[in-house]
């Protein structure tokens, strides 16, 4: 076992922060103008609902804490104030069923308020959680251990081991596209013994993720030339996305790696600059060509789904006809903006009069079950509800964490729901630093913490099974590169040699 000594990150320079941070906030005033111009409800209930966002987003961005706050941040701020303004500006339908919202002023300004108070008690955790104490366990993003553990087979057998996990993913991902065991909107072709399924599943969803996040890692404590590594990551999240036929993973397999390793970029040694050119344009390369992939893949797949269009009253806003370039731009808006889960979600339940505490236990109890609907796409009815065949397919709308807390009918309740969340994102992220001393490792987590937090409301108890066997497989790597480990390896060693 290696023991590697790197030094403290350094602070990046005020001016291009300044300069960075100037050009988002002109660019969101902009925006606001067009924004509260177009809203058809209270020009404060607008106001506030985008100056507490943008806090969110700069709480997120600025003295970055945990790269799962700073996930979620944005994922929020896109999914709710972005996709919102571009909307208003645009006067184009959303992509996600609004339910029975009826597009008044009144229920715009509802719906605002709750997504208000819920990035308040989201901000306010954040700002809360290192003052009561806990100041120990946040600032992840931030801080580096100064001597870590690397096992020393790795540095033996690195490349062998990189080569065995592509052609690993290779396989995995041709079992899984060959027998449709895990692929997004479909019910699995095959039911192979337990739990084999659900492993397959994970390993291809984020489970490999795991291991390049430590190899990574490794490489860069071993002060070796990143790039390959790079490439192989962005390969296997290639293979990954494709065989699953989710556009999504390849970013969330590849961006938050990327995002941890340059937030500690002042430990990378060995890596030219020269290389970012090429590694940019295979990673743009490589996900347009999945994107298109997976496009074809699920035409062919979902050959016998007939999802109606919107109807009249769902195309627009407003009754204002939209401007001639609006089929161009809301085409770009739709693939940037629109797939972030956020306020429809609130709409749909903003409109649901039977909002209660027992429909908010119901939804925590909820388990997901071939053949039946979801408890939001009851609720929401979105335009494939009734023509669907659920036996083959597995289509499901998400109302999102603030959304789902909103099942109650109860702001405490959304409240509370916030702070938990928000709570456990950031102190389950200092777990994984304080045991693995592994910022990449840490990117990941935050990621698939911050997407479940994001996304949550499908059956969320189905999430803990995945969640739990990564915190689990997050143990073992703490405890490999613990002294506990090294202690016990050279005993057996003594002890196979008498």
């Amino acid at each position: 076992m290696l023991q590697v000594t790197i030094a403290n990150k350094v602070t990046p320079s005020i001016g291009k922060s300044l300069l960075i941070g100037g050009g988002m906030l002109t660019l969101w005033c902009a925006l606001y103008i067009v924004g509260v111009s177009h809203y058809p409800g209270s020009t404060f209930s607008y106001s506030l609902f985008s100056f507490v966002f943008l806090c969110l987003l700069i709480s997120g961005l600025i003295r970055r804490i945990s790269y799962g706050y700073t996930f979620v941040a944005g994922m929020l701020f896109l999914g709710f104030w972005m996709k919102l303004t571009v909307h208003l500006w645009l006067n184009y339908a959303f992509r996600e069923s609004t339910g029975t919202f009826d597009y008044s002023a009144y229920s715009w300004d509802e719906t605002l308020d709750i997504a208000s108070y819920a990035a308040l008690c989201i901000l306010a955790t954040r700002i809360l959680l290192p003052v009561i104490g806990l100041k120990s366990v946040t600032n992840v993003a931030n801080k580096q251990e100064k001597e870590l553990k690397v096992l020393l087979w790795y540095s033996q057998w690195r490349i062998q081991l990189w080569i065995t996990l592509l052609l690993f993913c290779i396989f995995l991902a041709v079992f899984n596209a060959s027998f449709g065991i895990f692929q997004i909107g479909l019910v699995p072709r095959t039911i192979l013994a337990w739990p084999l399924n659900a492993v397959i599943s994970y390993l291809i969803g984020h489970g490999l993720s795991i291991l390049t996040c430590v190899f990574l890692w490794w490489e860069i404590l071993l002060k070796k030339d990143i790039k390959y590594s790079i490439y192989f990551i962005i390969i296997i999240a290639f293979i990954s996305t494709t065989s699953v036929l989710s556009r999504g993973i390849y970013i969330f397999q590849t961006l938050p790696q990327f995002f941890a390793a340059f937030t500690n970029r002042k430990i990378i040694t060995n890596f030219s600059i020269k290389s970012v050119p090429l590694i940019s344009i295979t990673f743009i390369t490589l996900l347009f060509v999945s994107n298109t992939s997976v496009n074809f893949l699920r035409e062919h797949y979902y050959t016998t789904v007939n999802i109606p269009h919107a109807s009249n009253s769902e195309a627009t806003l407003t009754s204002k006809p939209a401007p001639h370039f609006v089929n161009i731009i809301s085409g770009v808006a739709s693939l940037l903006v629109d797939r972030w889960i956020g306020i429809e979600g609130l709409m749909v339940l903003q409109a649901h009069s039977e909002k209660s505490h027992e429909l908010f236990i119901h939804g925590l109890q909820e388990h997901r079950k071939i053949g039946t609907d979801t408890l939001y796409s009851s609720i929401s009815k979105p335009n494939y509800y009734l023509v669907v065949d659920k036996s083959k397919y597995q289509f499901s709308e998400i109302p999102g964490a603030i959304a789902f807390c909103f099942f109650s009918g109860k702001f405490w309740v959304v409240g509370l729901g916030m702070v938990l969340l928000t709570g456990l994102l950031l102190i389950s992220e200092a777990a994984v630093m304080k045991l693995t001393g592994n910022p990449i490792l840490c990117g990941l987590w935050g990621c698939l913490t911050a997407n479940y937090f994001a996304q949550m409301g499908v059956a969320p108890k189905d999430a803990l099974f995945p969640m739990s066997i990564t915190a689990v497989a997050i143990i073992f790597v703490g405890f490999i590169q613990s002294d506990y480990f090294f202690r016990a390896l050279s005993t057996f060693k003594k002890i196979h040699k008498k």
